[in-house]
């Protein structure tokens, strides 16, 4: 009795372990044996690129990086506590909002912003409340002292790569409980056309 008991324990063990490698294997992102980035963001920040399809395409596009059109960036308290975000306009802050880019041959690339003097750098930051978002503008076009290194070069024409938005918030005001952590953007695939020659400042490549 004890030994078909066994067996039939053994049985129904082999067959649940063999329903979950199955469904690993098929969506191997719904499972994980660490904290997952849902559950993270549940106790901070998320941040996504609100650019949405265009026209009847498929494709979603990015300003070129000679341009000095913005495209939206929207951070959002997903906690049930105020959260400090530094702005982007001290060194603060500067270099929390950055960019991940992978182009067709697999190479990638992480571009950020940096300063080469300041003029004014006052140490100011937003409060967001509960479901509170905040728009970030971002240009990638180089300004007189604020610059973007590591951005990948661009051939004249459309150039396809897969991109993300990453922030991080590292060093949050100290008088605020703020959430200490990076936070991802889903990749997705953008073209970026570029009209005329641009070539990144300091382009590195990470192999």
């Amino acid at each position: 009795m004890k030994k078909i008991f066994r067996n039939v324990l053994v049985v129904v063990t082999t067959f649940i372990i063999s329903i979950y490698v199955t469904s690993w294997l098929s969506n191997p992102s719904s499972f994980s044996f660490t904290k997952t980035t849902q559950e993270d963001l549940a106790n901070g920040l998320k941040v996504s690129i609100a650019v949405p399809k265009f026209g009847r395409g498929d494709q979603k596009s990015l300003p070129s990086f000679n341009s000095k059109t913005s495209f939206p960036v929207i951070l959002k308290n997903c906690s049930t506590k105020k959260q400090a975000v530094w702005l982007d306009k001290n060194s603060w802050g500067l270099s929390n909002l950055s960019f991940e880019f992978i182009d067709k041959q697999g190479n990638k690339y992480e571009a950020s912003r940096f300063c080469t003097s300041w003029d004014s750098n006052v140490c100011s930051f937003w409060v967001l409340e509960p479901d509170d978002e905040l728009v970030v503008d971002v240009s990638f076009f180089p300004l007189s002292q604020i610059k973007w290194e590591g951005l990948p070069n661009l051939k004249i024409g459309e150039n396809i790569f897969q991109i993300r938005a990453k922030y991080k918030n590292a060093y949050p005001p100290s008088d605020y409980d703020s959430w200490v952590g990076t936070t991802y953007s889903n990749w997705d695939t953008y073209s970026i056309e570029l009209v005329g020659s641009f070539e990144s400042e300091s382009n590195s490549v990470n192999k």
